[in-house]
């Protein structure tokens, strides 16, 4: 027995994700929910036109969680004659990267 919580179909031609979704649901005992909101604390929005991905919960999440939610706004000082280049330096090692990230 396999057992799935969530599976998300989605693409750009609308025959081939309805096409895959009655696949899916010819052979496993499937029900169909709403549209996406939020998937891994990431919020999506669709249009007619568009998808938008907006990482602002989980901002908010994190901020929550240390106790930094709530402070006001302040303007950051910005040269716009300062051109940045790529950081191509692999002197920190991704994993631990990652790990501070998360």
């Amino acid at each position: 027995m396999l057992y799935m919580n969530d599976i998300f179909v989605f693409g750009t031609k609308l025959n081939v994700v309805n096409a895959i979704k009655y696949f899916l649901i010819t052979c496993f005992d499937m029900k169909e929910l709403d549209e996406i909101d939020v998937i891994l604390d990431i919020k999506i929005t669709t249009t007619e036109v568009d998808i938008s991905v907006n990482q602002s919960y989980y901002i908010q999440k994190i901020l929550k969680i240390f106790g930094q939610f709530g402070y006001t706004l302040v303007c950051t000082p910005y040269d716009p004659n300062i051109h940045f280049k790529n950081n191509k330096d692999d002197t920190m090692p991704k994993n631990k990267y990652v790990k501070m990230v998360i």
